[in-house]
């Protein structure tokens, strides 16, 4: 009986040393499981926060309050009139004035066409200071002969263009007398014939040396 005892005791304590090591495997195993899930929360909780972070928060409008501004009429303005004195009136001076010298305007008047036909009439106008006008010079061309000019037909059957202005000739003031004629629809010039202010000279331009001859009357 002995020996079948010490037997059942051996076995007995066998079994629980067994079962002393299953249940520390399993405290154990519950442990490593609660560590797991605490770190796994730990890890979660941690990526969520760092989310958070880098969530721009977006902010909220703040309403914008809208004032009715009411329009006010401005004052009348009266004007404010400050009486002045009356201008003291200032004896006129009486200035004398010189006279001032006229002016003659020296303008080239429009050249006028001669008549076709020689006057006849004595000149009504006596020249002044022995000085005839571009008229009377005129007159006075037209007594030289067509042989004196050195051309094809008398003065009178040419066109003359002359005006008042004078040409210094010899020491003389000459009038310039061009005389043309339309030949063919043409206007052909026939000669260029100066006659001096006394009436006392008729000069014609010589091209070639570029003086003025005087021409004989007859």
């Amino acid at each position: 009986m002995t020996d079948n005892q010490s037997d059942f005791s051996n076995r007995g304590n066998g079994l629980d040393r067994r079962q002393k090591n299953i249940i520390m495997i399993a405290v154990l195993a519950v442990v490593v499981a609660v560590l797991i899930i605490v770190a796994i929360f730990g890890i979660t909780k941690l990526i969520k926060n760092r989310n958070n972070a880098n969530v721009t928060p977006v902010a909220t409008p703040t309403p914008v309050e809208t004032v009715k501004l009411t329009p006010t009429t401005p004052p009348a303005f009266t004007p404010t009139v400050t009486p002045t004195a009356a201008p003291t009136a200032t004896p006129a001076v009486t200035e004398k004035q010189t006279p001032t010298p006229e002016v003659k305007a020296t303008a080239t008047p429009t050249p006028t066409v001669a008549p076709t036909k020689a006057p006849t009439a004595t000149p009504t106008t006596a020249p002044v200071n022995n000085k005839i006008t571009a008229d009377q010079g005129y007159k006075i061309l037209c007594s030289y002969s067509k042989e004196s000019l050195s051309i094809a037909k008398n003065v009178t059957e040419y066109k003359a263009s002359y005006d008042s202005s004078t040409t210094l000739i010899n020491g003389l003031n000459c009038y310039r007398y061009n005389l043309s004629e339309t030949v063919d629809g043409k206007v052909r010039n026939r000669g260029e014939f100066y006659i001096s202010d006394d009436g006392k000279s008729c000069f014609v331009e010589d091209i070639e040396t570029g003086t003025f001859v005087p021409l004989p009357q007859g």
